[in-house]
């Protein structure tokens, strides 16, 4: 079974991670999805990261776009897909999704960022330094395991 997990992005190259019977294969960056999934032989399923509302509508509505369009390149392609929100992938992996009370915003973004990357290792035992590619990772994982159940 191949999953994909996708972190997108509108602003940069979305993040994915492609998992083969539970085995990472691989994962990068790219805009080009067109050509991934185009590229790999069979893909059961895609998970994709849903959006929740930040703090910055303006960039709630570009990754509401973003994720819309991975969704009509999924159903243009007949690969089957779901979203899943990042409060439930995280929740999977047990990582924090409360900012504390006490806690300025860049100090929670930078310790949530690392959370996911030492998450992402620690289920991979692969060097992972960019939590947009810990997501994907984790987000794939999750996918595996929601198929597996």
């Amino acid at each position: 079974m191949t999953i994909l997990g996708i972190d997108p992005a509108y602003s940069k190259p979305h993040a994915i991670t492609e998992i083969e019977d539970g085995l990472i294969l691989g994962f990068f960056k790219s805009n080009d999805l067109i050509e991934i999934l185009q590229s790999i032989e069979v893909i059961d399923k895609v998970y994709i990261e849903d959006q929740y509302f930040g703090i910055n509508p303006s960039a709630t509505i570009k990754l509401g776009h973003a994720t819309g369009k991975l969704m009509g390149l999924c159903e243009l392609n007949k690969v089957p897909w779901e979203l899943v929100y990042p409060k439930k992938w995280m929740t999977f992996f047990n990582i924090p999704t409360n900012r504390p009370k006490d806690m300025k915003r860049s100090q929670w973004n930078k310790k949530h960022y690392q959370n996911i990357i030492d998450k992402a290792q620690e289920y991979t035992n692969l060097k992972i330094e960019d939590e947009d590619i810990g997501a994907s990772v984790l987000i794939g994982l999750f996918g595996v395991k929601n198929e597996t159940k």
